[in-house]
């Protein structure tokens, strides 16, 4: 039997996790779990968010874990080698039997650019405006250039967390008397 395959999406709000079926070319599950943005919530809960993400979209499919062939997490936060190697690691720990090149972690900007490439990443360009924001391109030749992504305490500007604190900036100067309404 050939496995089911797993995607994970993962950021600093939620986590998504879909179990896809290559045979019957349809997702079978799909789970919610809290943020995985190691960077905003730290290595044990970004690794419990998406370990309940896989497990709990497994659930749905009916599925058990030895029944993953491969799985890709892509992931904020995981565009440092080092968390993208940790989250590898916890992930492979999860679902002990898959090797661990079967295991692909990468950023989460690196997903749509790799899937309307063919899975290359090279002349495209992602901008995530989310929880957190980031813009990434890769050249012809693979090179990445990357822009903010920072998080909320360096200036991720476009980000929601950002045009959230603005707004209630601007709703809290008005109430005082600091600035008018706009009209």
């Amino acid at each position: 039997m050939v496995g089911v395959v797993v995607g994970v999406d993962g950021g600093g709000t939620k986590t998504v996790a879909i179990v896809y079926s290559p045979i019957e070319k349809k997702v079978l599950g799909r789970a919610t779990a809290g943020a995985s943005n190691v960077n905003s919530v730290g290595d044990d809960a970004a690794d419990q968010a998406i370990a309940n993400a896989i497990t709990n979209a497994l659930k749905e499919a009916q599925m058990e874990h030895k029944q993953v062939a491969a799985v890709a997490c892509c992931l904020a936060g995981a565009d440092d080698p080092k968390a993208a190697a940790n989250r590898q690691d916890a992930v492979t720990k999860l679902l002990s039997h898959i090797d661990k090149q079967r295991v692909v972690v990468t950023t989460d900007a690196a997903a749509p650019v790799a899937a309307l490439r063919d899975g290359e990443l090279n002349g495209g360009l992602c901008l995530i405006a989310g929880t957190g924001c980031v813009a990434m391109a890769w050249s012809a030749n693979g090179t990445k250039h990357r822009v903010a992504g920072w998080g909320p305490a360096l200036g991720d500007g476009g980000s929601a967390h950002a045009l959230a604190t603005r707004a209630l900036t601007f709703a809290v100067m008005q109430h005082d008397g600091r600035v008018s309404a706009r009209t």
